[in-house]
């Protein structure tokens, strides 16, 4: 996909396509800063708690190349959990913040 077609062609030289197909603004110096989205992923991670949010939760609000992509930028971890539903054990993936994913957030938060 092109960012061209997607956005004008005076800002596009201002946004750069990813891996996972999110349109990122890329700083003065060149790297891809945090787009809104994942602003969003990010903040609803720091706020769930020292356990993380479900893998199905956040799948509800955002896509799972975003989701992906944040695991694979290092600002996300994913862990997954055993646990019983009646006598079944059944495998839950969660979720959680980095300290990477704490501190784009936070400079997000600065701009």
């Amino acid at each position: 996909m092109e960012i061209r077609g997607l956005i004008s062609r005076e800002h596009a030289s201002r946004y750069a396509l990813t891996d996972d197909g999110c349109a990122v603004l890329r700083d003065a110096a060149g790297p891809m800063t945090l787009g809104d989205e994942r602003h969003r992923a990010l903040a609803m991670l720091a706020n769930a708690g020292p356990r993380g949010c479900t893998e199905a939760i956040m799948a509800l609000h955002f896509t799972v190349a975003l989701l992906a992509g944040l695991v694979r930028q290092g600002w996300a971890s994913v862990d997954v959990e055993t646990v019983r539903a009646g006598r079944s054990p059944v495998s839950v993936v969660r979720m959680k913040i980095t300290e990477a994913g704490r501190q784009a957030l936070a400079a997000r938060s600065l701009q």
